[in-house]
């Protein structure tokens, strides 16, 4: 749910990673090729979400838990310790999803078209060779560890406190939308782009290298260096402005309906929003 509706602002993304510009201009473009062109690339995302999102998810109540017995920690769990799990959660679900996200990408560039993941991932197989869909796994695993320490550790340090803070008011809609969770998701959101867009530029650059017959770079560190070097300072926080927008969107969807979620079908014990609880 949240990266259907975040994908728009991503596919705007992808394209000034990849070719530069003013986001005006690529904005323009995209529109010119409509729907159609706006979505490429949707069901890959899809996909990848369901499978990398909900895992990395799904691993952090059990990986805070084996860090919790490590460290005799007790009551509330510290930022450092959600920080720590957060990203070993980014890390591990992103190196084992990496073919979906060479999938996502290579669809959102639009230079070989694919019908769909799956024949994305297929066909990269066969025409390149398996080793090429975990192409630019270090920079995704590096990128995924980085925002989903920042992420994940801000979100669920901040949202307990905020919703004791917020005590009876946090509630609307009938509970299933809280105030704690939206301002939760804005500072976890702010925390991840500023740490891990450099990576994310360069994850993006070396999934797509050689998509267009010719390969550049021969690692994270040399892709980082050479878009430095072409690009300046400012250059590696091309596309930042539509980067924060789509992950403002799709982190304020996602952990809003993580939270519904509980109430619709967690048991009240399983619950870790103090507000759900009661």
């Amino acid at each position: 749910m949240g990266d259907a509706t975040a994908f728009p602002i991503d596919t705007l993304k992808v394209r000034l990673q990849l070719h530069g510009g003013s986001t005006i201009e690529c904005a323009t473009g995209l529109a010119r090729g409509g729907l159609k062109d706006i979505y490429r690339g949707l069901s890959a995302s899809a996909f990848r979400q369901a499978t990398y999102g909900g895992l990395r998810l799904y691993m952090m109540e059990p990986i805070c838990a084996v860090l919790d017995k490590a460290t005799c920690t007790t009551g509330d769990r510290s930022f450092l310790l959600n920080f720590m799990a957060g990203g070993a959660c980014g890390a591990i679900s992103s190196a084992i999803m990496c073919p979906a996200d060479v999938a996502k990408i290579r669809m959102q560039a639009n230079v070989i078209h694919y019908r769909n993941p799956i024949h994305a991932i297929t066909s990269i197989a066969r025409d390149e060779g398996v080793a090429k869909l975990w192409r630019g796994v270090t920079p995704t695993s590096t990128r995924a560890a980085l925002v989903a320490a920042a992420e994940l550790g801000a979100y669920f340090t901040l949202v307990d406190k905020l919703a004791v803070l917020f005590g009876k008011n946090d509630s609307w809609a009938g509970g299933y939308i809280q105030p704690s969770t939206l301002l939760s998701s804005l500072v976890a959101t702010m925390t991840a782009v500023v740490v891990s867009f450099p990576v994310d530029v360069a994850k993006t650059c070396m999934i797509n290298d050689g998509n267009a017959g010719q390969q550049r770079y021969t690692g994270m560190i040399h892709c980082m260096a050479a878009t430095f070097r072409e690009r300046g300072l400012l250059g590696m926080y091309k596309g930042v402005g539509p980067s924060f927008a789509r992950q403002l969107v799709c982190n304020a969807v996602t952990f809003q309906t993580y939270e519904s979620l509980k109430i619709a079908f967690w048991r009240v014990e399983h619950y870790s929003h103090p507000s759900l609880a009661s």
